[in-house]
């Protein structure tokens, strides 16, 4: 059985997937994972110290949620932002969607 890896940082929540989705549509070079809204921080994903970043990225409807796929290869990558410690991540596939919370007039996105 292969281990999920998950984790957060600020509004955005990365976790392992098994595959690209096959609806997925490439994006040409690295994209931030998103964008403070209040502040215009972005979470990126960018290389290791001394290394070079292998990866590529994808963007997924699912069931209306705007998802970013990011495939990392080679060393692994760190997930930055600049308000939040950087997080490192293992090669392998991940899929990133902002965090929703709970509120009794509807769920609503969390913003950083």
């Amino acid at each position: 059985m292969k281990r999920i890896h998950m984790c957060r940082q600020g509004d955005v929540i990365v976790k392992t997937i098994s595959s690209i989705p096959e609806s997925a549509r490439k994006l040409e070079g690295a994209v931030p994972l998103a964008y403070g809204e209040v502040t215009g921080h972005s979470h990126t994903v960018e290389a290791l110290p001394g290394q070079t970043l292998e990866a590529e990225f994808y963007e997924w409807m699912d069931g209306g949620i705007e998802k970013t796929v990011v495939e990392i290869k080679g060393a692994g990558a760190r997930l930055k932002h600049q308000e939040h410690g950087h997080i490192d991540l293992k090669p392998g596939i991940y899929e990133s969607k902002i965090q929703r919370e709970y509120d009794p007039a509807g769920d609503r996105q969390v913003q950083d």
